[in-house]
């Protein structure tokens, strides 16, 4: 004697229904740190280009002993940032049908997964952007409209000179490592309330690691062993990046070959402007003659450094060909 059974082929499977969750699962994403951090200093560019004028020199004072002569005249030397807001858009299009028949509501989906990657895009930028022909990284030359085209990041600026990149191959992400990299920034490194270390995931595993923030006897309540995680090292707010590249060759870029290396970057964010030209904007539309929906979103962003990162303008820094 044979009984019905749910799972049974021909004997009772077909009778249960199969079906659709109503709660929507979604891929886990990092929350981009960065872009809020920069968001909350960003101006408003009243026009496109904008030009914020820049004090870069000093009056100067000299020793003036003799009675009766006139004083030894100096002039502070002035310059100008120019913000040029790029416009970032995302576009998704569906069907009629979708709307009607998905289990859940599909344009709040969207605009949240629009929102989500408008940040990331952002991020990706402040990180990897270059301007340059041929951008750094090979995967990401292979797109021509790329977010990362936005402008210059920060790893680019670094790694264009010589004396604000760091190899730190030995020993990897360490304390002795972070502080020369910090040494490398001179005055610029001074203020610790101006600075931020960006890293990887792996890298952030590798800060925990490090002896004088780890145990309780060095930092108290704030050890990473009672916290299980880093919020600062030396003082310097640490921030964690899907976006901080952890894929990379020897020389700190990414070229499909080698991709076992890491990054991290020490950025002196006072010293970057940025600005917002277009505050992110969601709009619909449809096309009757296909019955396809269409959300578009937008914004427009600027970046650049107040003076171009140097020899002598050591505004940040880049740690690289550790393996990640």
């Amino acid at each position: 004697q044979k009984a019905l059974t749910s799972t049974g082929s021909g004997t009772g499977d077909e009778l249960v229904p199969s079906d659709l969750s109503s709660e929507l699962h979604r891929r886990f994403f990092l929350a981009s740190d960065l872009a809020a951090i920069f968001a909350g200093q960003e101006i408003d560019q009243p026009t496109q280009p904008y030009t914020y004028p820049l004090g870069t020199t000093r009056p100067t004072f000299y020793l003036e002993n003799t009675e009766n002569t006139a004083a030894t005249a100096s002039d502070p030397a002035t310059g100008s940032i120019v913000l040029n807001a790029k416009r970032l858009i995302g576009k998704v299009s569906y069907s009629y049908e979708l709307t009607e028949d998905s289990i859940v509501p599909v344009l709040p989906m969207i605009t949240t997964m629009l929102t989500e990657s408008a940040a990331d895009a952002y991020e990706d930028a402040l990180i990897n952007g270059d301007v340059t022909a041929t951008h750094q990284d090979s995967d990401t030359e292979l797109v021509a409209k790329h977010a990362a085209r936005a402008f210059a990041g920060f790893r680019k600026l670094a790694l264009t000179v010589s004396s604000l990149k760091s190899d730190i191959s030995s020993g990897g992400i360490n304390e002795a490592n972070l502080r020369a990299l910090r040494k490398l920034l001179g005055k610029w490194g001074r203020n610790k309330r101006d600075l931020i270390w960006i890293v990887g995931v792996k890298g952030e595993n590798d800060l925990m690691g490090i002896t004088n923030i780890g145990t309780q006897d060095k930092v108290g309540g704030l050890a990473t062993i009672l916290t299980g995680e880093i919020n600062t090292f030396l003082g310097i707010p640490v921030i964690v990046s899907e976006r901080c590249r952890e894929d990379l060759n020897a020389s700190g870029v990414y070229d499909g070959t080698t991709t076992t290396k890491g990054s991290i970057l020490l950025v002196n964010k006072a010293q970057f402007l940025t600005g917002r030209r277009r505050e992110f904007t969601v709009e619909t539309d449809r096309d009757i003659s296909s019955q396809t929906n269409f959300i578009v979103a937008s914004y427009r962003r600027g970046m650049t450094p107040k003076e171009t990162p140097s020899a002598t303008i050591k505004s940040v820094a880049v740690g690289y060909n550790h393996t990640s």
